[in-house]
């Protein structure tokens, strides 16, 4: 029973969250009603990736501490909130980062060589007779 009350609940997040992402792109941002839907989702946005591992873990735990038979609500749950995850963090969920060629390629020139007038100045080479 208690499995469903969650699932059930994070259905209803999902939904809200679905709703003001939708109607975030719809609305004009400083309109009232874009103010609405854009505070509503900044509030579900505090669930992070750290967030959805943290419960997940703890509904596993909760499963195995009732002793439940069956694991499927948990993991619909598990699923649900990973859905969640991917409607208000696009980005973080599926940017998968190129790798960076410049760095590599830096490292393959060689110095430039150094002209003679920049070897020595005359305030460096009286720094080093006085030092």
């Amino acid at each position: 029973m208690f499995n469903y009350c969650v699932i059930f609940f994070l259905m209803g997040i999902l939904a809200v969250s679905l709703i003001t992402v939708i109607a975030e792109l719809m609305t004009e941002r400083n309109s009232s009603a874009g103010r609405f839907f854009r505070a509503i989702r900044i509030r579900l946005r505090e669930f992070s990736m750290f967030s959805f591992i943290v419960t997940s873990v703890i509904l596993l735990i909760f499963g195995l501490a009732v002793g439940d038979d069956c694991f499927r609500g948990i993991w619909a749950a598990i699923a649900l909130l990973l859905l969640i995850l991917i409607v208000l963090h696009p980005k973080e969920v599926l940017y998968f980062p190129k790798k960076r060629h410049k760095a590599v390629l830096l490292r393959k020139l060689s110095p430039a060589p150094v002209s003679n007038e920049c070897k020595e100045t005359p305030l460096a080479s009286e720094m080093q007779k006085k030092g």
